[in-house]
């Protein structure tokens, strides 16, 4: 498997990284400052995965203690990579770990993507089955 580690800015959220106007939606300002700075970090490193299945893990350090919606920074960051063409499209994503990390100035995301998933869709399957069996059962007993 080949992996990619790549430490960016925080990204913008979804509601500022998009701006409308009428029935039109399109990348604003701040989503287009955050897409050149992704890619000119893409282009530094040369972090280019191409096409194939992918793994990603994002560690969201946000800039402020301030509450915030965990998914709400992952698609633009995501779209800001795929533009960068560090990977060919985000439907390539066959398993996404999003987690919150300690407040740091200016805040940061770090992103590991591993290219060549280890996980088939029979796998996930099997697993989904199995945990619906554990779940049914823990609420059938009254465990939860």
């Amino acid at each position: 498997m080949t992996s990619l580690k790549l430490e960016l800015p925080y990204p913008p959220t979804i509601n500022s990284y998009y701006q409308y106007h009428g029935h039109r939606r399109f990348v604003g300002t701040i989503g287009k400052l955050y897409k050149n700075r992704v890619a000119k970090i893409v282009r530094e490193l040369n972090a280019y995965m191409g096409a194939g299945r992918l793994e990603v893990t994002i560690i969201l350090c946000p800039p402020d203690k301030r509450v915030r919606d965990i998914d709400n920074p992952v698609k633009p960051l995501l779209d800001s990579l795929v533009q960068a063409k560090c990977f060919a499209d985000d439907s390539l994503i066959d398993s996404l770990l999003i987690l919150r990390g300690d407040k740091v100035k200016n805040g940061k995301a770090l992103a590991s993507v591993l290219k060549g998933s280890k996980y088939t869709k029979a796998a996930y399957m099997d697993l989904m089955g199995l945990l619906y069996e554990i779940l049914w059962k823990v609420r059938k007993e009254g465990l939860m």
